[in-house]
């Protein structure tokens, strides 16, 4: 056996010894709670899972910013920020979207393909309203288009560089007179925008038609004397209409 050899192996045999060590003295067989790393992301940039995104804080009302990212594996894509957006037709219904990215992009209406059978079935209202594109938005211009409708829009930048799909609430006095299902996928949506500040939570969601379901780390049960009402008040406070709330209480996730 060549020497060259003779080392490779000695060096394969202290990395299999080591992890075995290390897995004997830091593993068990229960599962433990995942916690994400500190990814440090760079300034006007949050942390969202495993990823730096743009922070929606640092972006003037009713706009939406288009800017250039990337996947794990490092294959580009366009992503928008913030990527739910609440406005209310009293204050403000134009919306401008900023493309910050490199190549030209257009945004339209992604409502009919994401909703498949619900649309079909009218459970999606003012279908006319979802059918709108904005056009080729040139690197560092930008377009505005206004909203008339109550309800929300799910939208997709189309472009060759894998384009990110988001959504819009649109918020009226005419809000309450909505479908359930609807206004589920709204309070879904509301939700979503403040989810990482929001670490218990756990879940969302909106497809039962009962409302819109809202799962809670379990171990919150222990740290209120009424856990259910403590989020039912808070989620009730953070939605500005009346939907129906579902709170579950759920395991948070783990590592096996």
């Amino acid at each position: 056996m060549s020497k060259k050899m003779r080392l490779v192996l000695l060096f394969a045999g202290i990395i299999i010894f080591s992890s075995y060590i290390f897995f004997s003295l830091y593993s068990s067989s229960e599962n433990v709670p995942y916690t994400m790393p500190s990814l440090n992301c760079d300034e006007k940039y949050i942390q969202k899972g495993n990823e730096c995104y743009l922070d929606p804080a640092f972006i003037e009302k009713n706009t939406i910013i288009i800017y250039d990212g990337t996947f794990n594996n490092g294959e580009a894509r366009k992503l928008t920020a913030p990527n739910s957006l609440v406005i209310n037709l009293e204050e403000n219904d134009t919306i401008t979207w900023i493309n910050e990215s490199i190549f030209t992009v257009s945004v339209e209406d992604f409502t009919k393909e994401l909703y498949g059978m619900d649309y079909a079935q009218n459970v999606i209202i003012n279908k006319d309203q979802h059918t709108w594109k904005i056009d080729e938005i040139n690197p560092q211009t930008q377009k505005s288009m206004q909203f008339n409708n109550t309800g929300i829009y799910h939208y997709r930048v189309d472009t060759t560089n894998n384009g990110d799909v988001g959504d819009i609430v649109v918020l009226s006095k005419e809000t309450n007179s909505l479908p359930v299902a609807i206004k589920a996928k709204m309070a879904q949506s509301i939700i979503h925008v403040n989810i990482y500040s929001i670490p218990e939570l756990i879940s969302t969601g909106s497809g039962s038609g009962a409302g819109v379901s809202i799962g809670i780390d379990e171990n919150e049960l222990e740290k209120h004397n009424d856990a259910y009402s403590y989020y039912y008040e808070y989620f009730d406070n953070m939605i500005p209409f009346d939907v129906p709330m579902i709170i579950e209480f759920e395991a948070p996730v783990t590592l096996q």
